[in-house]
């Protein structure tokens, strides 16, 4: 048995009929589903982005401030030198000053000195050598306290850092 075959203008009419109505459920759905951007969603969606810049700017305001600092060749030296000091102060069996100089008795029977040498502090094994660890200072204060020993050093450029060594008898 064959199909009856549907005419070809009543199709035409069906499929209008068709795209009319999902057409018209499609509009429907755009059009009233959106309520509209509230007050109080503007007003969040503002809050949000305020804070997005102002913790912008302040990261970028501190990036730039600590890429300063670690470019400044003083700073750089400072921290090798500190960190220096801190891991030989550790390897010491006594530390003891002098003159404003640090000394540091090793395991090995070295004395390695810390003294200011010009605008330099220089480190010297057994009173011989030159090695110059911190360049361009005005000046170097040891300090002995209970404890503890206090190196205070200026730069040219007036502002003074300390460091402490500790497990001084």
């Amino acid at each position: 048995m064959e199909k009856p075959a549907i005419p070809f203008q009543f199709q035409q009419q069906t499929m209008a009929k068709l795209k009319k109505r999902v057409c018209e459920q499609i509009n429907y759905r755009i059009v009233w589903s959106q309520k509209g951007f509230t007050l109080l969603e503007s007003l969040l969606s503002l809050m949000l982005f305020t804070f997005i810049i102002l913790l912008t700017t302040i990261c970028l305001q501190w990036n730039i401030q600590k890429g300063e600092e670690l470019y400044n060749q003083s700073y750089l030296e400072w921290e090798m030198f500190q960190h220096y000091l801190v891991d030989e102060s550790r390897r010491a069996l006594h530390i003891d000053t002098l003159n404003n100089q640090l000394i540091m008795t090793m395991k090995n029977g070295d004395k390695i000195k810390y003294e200011k040498y010009g605008n330099v502090i220089r480190r010297r094994v057994n009173d011989k050598g030159h090695e110059p660890v911190l360049l361009g200072i005005n000046g170097m204060i040891v300090n002995r306290t209970q404890g503890s020993i206090e190196l205070e050093v200026s730069y040219s450029l007036t502002f003074y850092k300390s460091i402490v060594v500790r497990g001084v008898d």
